[in-house]
């Protein structure tokens, strides 16, 4: 494969089998479909499956659907809507992971996906993938056709390169990353339809967890996807590239992501001592066990404010097991958290609530009016760290303030 190509091309061109520019529409080969059972999947897809290919799925090997949502049901309705899910699976004898975990983490962890692969979802979300180097997008309605075909048809996107210098300060995460593109390039410059690609050494302070948020929320920018490019990739050209972006770690702060929408964001400086009535940390971004860990190293004997309510949602039954292990959970719950098992109704606003007037501090990907109940309750995102620390103090709080000279390593 040329190496006078971005990555994304490399991937695009060895699916397709021959090399791909910008711009063409292309058919080509998925390596993984990933689907949450979610209105559409047993009663359209199977309907379709069953009436016009004769039962028959393609590759079944390479589908996984994913109970992730509804969990655990709140009404008659949506248990009778999962008992049809998981009857579809049986029916169609596809793999059926239920109420383990999110499919965007568990993708990951489950070694599903590598390095260099295509793979598809209903959820733009799925490139989380990006943290171990493959290429994930989200189809929504067009699902359907990778689903049923094994293929999947898009336009060959332009792609930025993002080079990464330097190492995280204390207390700063990828999360802080994130929302700084946002407030910095993203209200310069149009990333539509675009995949950003990260480079960076290993020496950096980003960990697999910071890398799978970052990628999880690239859609923040507009962007189609992103990947943090695996060592030993080599760099194309700079003139194969949209533009090439300097970023140097060491000189970033905590950021936020400000309501009412993704699209704001502000250094949180700007908002210390704003008082918080609930925080969140987990869901897809921002459950990962290196998050828990953080979170449950700054409360760790210390307690959560008395007006703040702080709730824990792990990504993954593994992470919930490995955080339980290692005593972060008895740390987060001693601190006077509410634990919940993994599940995706934190952040698609059907587990907690605010009432008008109140506002909220979560690591989940949305911050939309009304996500959280009320829609004149504010949402702030932020990272693992921020959240924490906010909840410990009853208002938004700089992390960094409880790190010493040791990292984060010495809390």
């Amino acid at each position: 494969m040329a190496k006078q190509q971005p990555y994304t091309y490399r991937i695009l061109s060895r699916c397709r089998g021959s090399e791909v520019t910008k711009g063409e529409s292309i058919l080509c080969d998925t390596d993984l479909r990933i689907i949450y059972g979610w209105p559409g999947f047993p009663e359209r897809f199977v309907k379709i499956i069953e009436e016009e290919f004769n039962g028959e799925v393609v590759k079944k090997d390479q589908i996984r659907v994913i109970i992730d949502h509804m969990c655990p049901p709140r009404d008659q309705k949506q248990c009778e809507y999962l008992e049809l899910v998981r009857e579809s699976c049986k029916k169609l004898d596809l793999e059926c992971w239920d109420m383990k975990g999110i499919g965007h983490n568990l993708a990951i962890e489950q070694g599903w996906v590598k390095p260099g692969m295509l793979v598809t979802h209903f959820d733009a979300h799925v490139a989380s993938v990006g943290a171990v180097g493959a290429f994930g997008f989200g189809s929504a309605v067009e699902m359907i056709v990778p689903f049923m075909t094994a293929k999947c048809w898009l336009d060959v996107p332009p792609v930025y390169r993002i080079d990464l210098s330097g190492k995280l300060a204390q207390g700063v995460m990828g999360r802080d990353l994130l929302h700084y593109m946002v407030d910095s390039v993203g209200r310069t410059k149009s990333f539509g339809g675009t995949v950003l690609e990260f480079y960076c050494g290993e020496d950096t302070g980003l960990t697999v967890d910071d890398k799978m948020t970052i990628c999880n929320l690239i859609n923040y920018l507009g962007a189609m996807s992103a990947i943090f490019v695996p060592q030993g990739e080599e760099k194309s050209s700079d003139d194969c590239y949209e533009e090439i972006i300097r970023i140097d770690l060491s000189e970033l702060e905590p950021f936020l992501g400000c309501p009412p929408a993704t699209n704001y964001a502000a250094p949180l400086s700007k908002h210390i001592g704003k008082k918080i009535n609930m925080a969140l940390i987990g869901t897809c971004s921002g459950g990962g066990l290196n998050d828990i860990e953080t979170a449950a190293k700054i409360l760790r004997g210390k307690a959560v404010g008395k007006d703040v309510k702080l709730y824990v949602c792990p990504s993954t039954n593994q992470i919930f097991n490995d955080a339980i292990d290692k005593g972060y959970i008895k740390d987060l719950v001693s601190a006077g958290a509410f634990i919940s098992s993994p599940t995706c109704d934190f952040c698609y606003g059907r587990a907690v609530y605010l009432q008008s007037g109140h506002r909220a501090i979560s690591t989940s990907p949305l911050n939309v009016p009304g996500r959280f109940g009320s829609k004149e309750a504010e949402i702030f995102l932020a990272s693992p760290a921020a959240v924490a620390v906010s909840a410990l103090h009853g208002e938004i709080t700089d992390p960094r303030s409880v790190y010493n000279e040791q990292g984060r390593s010495g809390l």
